[in-house]
């Protein structure tokens, strides 16, 4: 058993002293324990700036929130239009409406304000924000004549050609046409759209009634009877109604214009040329 000492004796010093070095050396950290946080004065100043803008960006976010609510609450539904049902068939009225209406005289006028007492507030101008081209002023002018003379405006606007002055009266031997002229005549009615004696015995179209011309009026309706060959009704009308021969104005520098008044229209150099026999004095 001798021999075997030194080699016990060597083990166990070689055990010692890897206990002892076990023992100085450091525990390794464990994985579960929570890493320490240091926050250094740069960090806490980071920090304040990114807790700056967050609230920045929240009051942004909430000014604009009432903002959106505010826009939100200043909205109206819109009134609902008014409903037709009521309203006639009435293709003036319809016209009217688009380009509105030129002055009356003063005999209608006053029915219509009679008319409109019950109205709190007088209606929108449409020529305010009209075009007023020389169709649309003068076939406003035409509708608001025959108002005026009590035609039917229904066979008028759809150009019906049967349809003759109601200022025709067929006569006997025994009539007075001086007479008829004066029954025929209306105080409602102003002077230039009185009815003549050529428009009271000569049979003729509605359309010819609507011009504030009497001598006008008079001479074609006279020629077209006697002398239908030569003197083109038809033509004479369209260059009236289409071909913008006869312009209404509304407005004059120094005074505002009547539909019914002649000094209202004028009349084109081609048309006069044209209608020389006619138009003459």
């Amino acid at each position: 058993m001798s021999f075997l000492a030194p080699t016990m004796i060597r083990l166990e010093s070689h055990d010692m002293l890897t206990s002892r070095h076990d023992s100085n050396r450091p525990e390794a950290p464990s994985s579960k324990s929570p890493k320490k946080r240091v926050l250094t004065p740069a960090r806490k100043e980071q920090n304040r700036i990114a807790q700056r803008a967050y609230r920045e960006r929240q009051r942004e976010n909430r000014k604009s929130s009432n903002t959106h609510v505010t826009r939100a609450k200043r909205l109206a539904p819109r009134s609902p239009p008014e409903s037709s049902e009521s309203e006639p068939n009435d293709p003036l009225v319809t016209f009217l409406d688009t380009v509105g209406s030129l002055d009356t005289p003063s005999s209608t006028l006053s029915v219509v304000k009679h008319g409109n007492d019950a109205l709190s507030t007088s209606p929108a101008d449409f020529w305010m924000n009209t075009l007023e081209t020389p169709q649309v002023t003068m076939w406003a002018a035409i509708f608001s004549n025959a108002i005026c003379l009590g035609h039917d405006v229904e066979l008028l606007s759809a150009c019906s050609l049967t349809y003759m002055s109601p200022f025709y009266k067929p006569i006997t031997p025994q009539d007075n046409p001086r007479d008829l002229v004066i029954s025929a005549m209306k105080p409602s009615i102003p002077i230039h759209l009185q009815p003549t004696m050529a428009q009271i015995l000569v049979p003729h179209h509605a359309s010819l009634d609507l011009i504030p011309l009497p001598i006008l009026r008079d001479r074609a309706i006279m020629m077209c009877f006697a002398m239908p060959d030569i003197f083109d009704l038809w033509d004479f009308k369209l260059d009236i109604y289409t071909r913008n021969a006869l312009v209404c104005h509304r407005h004059r520098p120094d005074k505002s214009c009547h539909p019914w008044d002649p000094k209202s229209w004028e009349a084109m150099p081609w048309f006069l040329k044209k209608w020389s026999p006619a138009v003459d004095q």
